[in-house]
């Protein structure tokens, strides 16, 4: 069990006790701990260790919009703490994407959803860049 660091603390008080005893200690509280089976285990993580930050993603006013800063994502998704954040891949369409910009896109949302690496889940929109738009254009001529 490691506990959650948030601004160089644990994000509770309540866990005091941390290491891969035997399989002794178990994560009651994502929020709080993590469960792991690792040798790290027996290491007081560092700041930020086994977290991610991520933007987060609203549905408001019939769009999806992105936080201004970044959030430290330490919510347990399908058993381990996130590596990666996500975005919606259609701005103007709440259906297919279920996240909330912490954790990477679920299994069934491959086409509306975006996985990305940590703090890079902002306004991405797929486009071509002007060389690939002049190097088409020379192409058909």
């Amino acid at each position: 069990v490691r506990p959650i660091i948030k601004d160089s603390a644990p994000a509770s008080s309540s866990v005091t006790s941390f290491g891969c005893l035997g399989g002794t200690l178990k994560c009651e509280d994502p929020t709080t701990c993590t469960t792991c089976t690792t040798s790290g285990c027996n290491t007081w993580p560092e700041n930020g260790d086994t977290l991610v930050k991520c933007y987060t993603w609203t549905w408001k006013e019939n769009k999806w919009s992105y936080s201004t800063a970044t959030t430290t994502c330490n919510a347990q998704v399908g058993g381990s703490l996130p590596t990666k954040c996500s975005l919606p891949v259609k701005r103007d369409t709440q259906a297919g994407y279920s996240g909330n910009g912490c954790g990477a896109c679920a299994s069934g949302e491959k086409t509306t959803c975006l996985t990305t690496d940590a703090g890079k889940n902002t306004g991405y929109i797929p486009t071509l860049s002007a060389l690939a738009v002049t190097m088409i254009i020379l192409a058909l001529f």
